[in-house]
């Protein structure tokens, strides 16, 4: 797998107008960078290279417990042209156990 790689199973989003051609567009809206602290493999420069070169015009990166590569991502964003969103996730801690009975 190299950096470039885009998973074809993330969730993404084809919006409803459609280009010149009759096609609709197409924007990856989760997405991990190479910050995520889970998962992830995006390297930023490469990833906003790769959207450019696939016609989009916009991407999202969400990645996992915090926002580390969010302004590098905005800068490379901005250089190349395209729209930006920086999103994240968090996991919530389980619920604590219920208090032992009187």
């Amino acid at each position: 797998m190299t950096d470039t790689h885009v998973n074809p199973g993330m969730e993404a989003l084809r919006t409803a107008s459609a280009m010149d051609d009759g096609s609709q567009k197409f924007v990856h809206l989760h997405l991990h960078s190479e910050y995520s602290l889970l998962d992830g493999g995006n390297r930023i420069k490469k990833l906003v290279s790769r959207v450019k070169a696939l016609g989009m015009d916009a991407v999202a990166v969400t990645d996992h417990g915090n926002l580390f590569g969010a302004l590098e991502f905005y800068l490379e964003a901005r250089e190349q042209g395209i729209n930006w969103e920086v999103g994240g996730t968090r996991r919530r801690p389980p619920p604590p156990p219920p208090p032992p009975p009187p």
